[in-house]
């Protein structure tokens, strides 16, 4: 009786979840990247659009979303639904949305500018001749003596 039980619920989950993929099929996000919990499950970089890679999907049966990179022609299919999403030009998703609380929308990173920088200079400073006769310690500052003489003339 309990395997009959079991049968009918993976019946009814396999139902559920092809009606969730169909339902979803049609949906594509533009400027839009999705984070899954696992690799995709197969990738292309011979499909020449997103409509293409769209249309990949529908065609293989494990296939719940898929990714396209415009800029490479990458195709990733995927056999989950998208943890989140994000902005993210030269992107295109498609598959079901995340629920708002996975969805993550980022605002723009601002760039670096010269009025935030901050410059220091050492409070004494080294000759060329003593840098020149500590090349690890000028670059890899923190290193010990072994380690420097150890490396000496790498750097």
């Amino acid at each position: 009786m309990a395997s009959i039980r079991s049968v009918l619920l993976m019946i009814a989950l396999a139902l559920q979840g092809s009606k969730a993929l169909s339902d979803c099929q049609g949906f594509v996000h533009n400027e839009t990247i999705a984070y899954f919990n696992s690799a995709p499950m197969t990738f292309s970089y011979e499909l020449a659009t997103a409509l293409d890679c769209q249309n990949w999907c529908e065609k293989v049966p494990a296939c719940q979303a898929w990714v396209y990179l415009d800029q490479s022609n990458q195709c990733d299919l995927h056999r989950t639904t998208a943890l989140s999403i994000s902005d993210n030009a030269g992107f295109i998703f498609g598959g079901c949305k995340p629920s708002a609380v996975n969805e993550s929308r980022l605002a723009p990173t601002p760039s670096p500018s010269l009025h935030s920088a901050v410059i220091s200079t050492p409070a004494t400073s080294e000759t060329a001749s003593s840098v020149r006769s500590r090349p690890f310690q000028a670059c890899c500052p923190g290193l010990t003596a072994n380690v420097i003489s150890a490396l000496e003339g790498s750097c």
